[in-house]
């Protein structure tokens, strides 16, 4: 499952851009998911960026390798500000 990890590398009132953070395996046994998680990242970035981004500022996206492992995914939920996903 990819989630979704908002605002999480920055504090509020920054005014630098929002990370969306894509959760998922990019090496390990299921390295074939992260890369398609991402790629689907970049293209809805693009079109809010392209709209004035998110209450004025740009959106990018990051990748945090969970190397297929649960154990390795939960520190990388921790200090989310938005966390969605699915299974």
């Amino acid at each position: 499952a990819a989630v979704l990890v908002a605002g999480a590398a920055y504090g509020a009132g920054s005014a630098g851009p929002l990370v969306v953070g894509i959760v998922a395996p990019f090496t390990g046994a299921d390295a074939q998911l992260g890369p398609a998680y991402f790629a689907a990242c970049l293209p809805a970035t693009r079109i809010i960026n392209n709209s004035g981004g998110i209450l004025g500022r740009q959106v990018t996206c990051k990748q945090f390798d969970t190397r297929g492992e649960p154990a390795d995914a939960v520190p990388r939920y921790l200090g989310g500000h938005l966390l969605g996903g699915g299974y």
